[in-house]
Parts: structure tokens; sequence; C-alpha cells
């Protein structure tokens, strides 16, 4: 009998040492009278409440970047306004410019026309006082 205890203390004290040595893997689930419970070590728990404010503030940086995404993107809205006002200035612009171009080109015609009209009135005044005088001397020497 006696070799009978010592065998079950030795294979007691083998498996003792056994599960000493195995540690149990955390995160480790365990039901607790449908609960459940999520176990971890306290070097797992520091990382999780590391990774949580991690999180945290990822999700502010997230929530910042998205208004300033918005507010972008109204800026570009505005300035396309304001692109598409200047396009179309420019445009009229253009339009002015040529316009006036034309009314340039008339003004340069009708300045040549009235030049050669004065020239033409010029040189018929000339004739006709030219003409007046030699006449006015020819009556009066006769």
């Amino acid at each position: 009998m006696s070799n009978l205890i010592k065998t079950f203390f030795f294979v007691f004290a083998l498996q003792f040492c056994y599960a000493q040595k195995i540690k149990t893997k955390y995160p480790s689930v365990i039901v607790l009278h449908k609960d459940t419970l999520v176990c971890f070590t306290t070097e797992q728990s520091k990382q999780v409440a590391v990774w949580n404010e991690e999180r945290k503030q990822c999700l502010e940086l997230s929530k910042n970047d998205s208004q300033k995404i918005n507010e972008l993107e109204n800026i570009i809205t505005q300035q396309k306004g304001l692109i598409s006002n200047l396009e179309k200035e420019k445009g009229l612009l253009k339009a002015n410019l040529q316009d006036k171009d034309a009314l340039i080109m008339i003004c340069e015609e009708e300045k040549k026309s009235i030049k050669k009209e004065v020239r033409k009135q010029k040189i018929g005044k000339w004739i006709a006082i030219v003409g007046g005088v030699a006449l006015s001397t020819f009556l009066l020497t006769i």
C-alpha cells in the first residue's frame, strides 16, 4: 500500500508541477451563468487602456479632419463659383475688346474718308479762289 501511496503522490506531484508550468492563455473567456467574462493579465489590461486612448485620439482627429475637409470643400465650391464668374467676365471683356477694335477700325475708315473729303473741299476752295481771282482780273482787265 505504501507503494501505491507513493505512486499516487508521485503522479499527483507531477501533475501539480505540470499544471504550474502550463500558463493559462490570456485573454481567456469564461462563461458564468449565461454571462461572458473576458480575463486579461495586468499588462494586457494596460495595453488595452493604451489602445483605447489611442482610438479616442484617432476618432477625435478623424472628426477634426472631417470638419476641415468639409470647410475646404466649401472653399473649393466658392472658388469654383468665383472662377466661373471671372471666366464670364473674361469673355465679356474679350467681346468688349473686339467691339472696341471694330469701332476703332470704323473710326479710322471714317477719318480717312473725312480727310479725303476735306482735301477735296480744300482743292475745290482753292480752285474757286484761283478761278475767282483769275476771272475778276480778267474782267477788270477788259
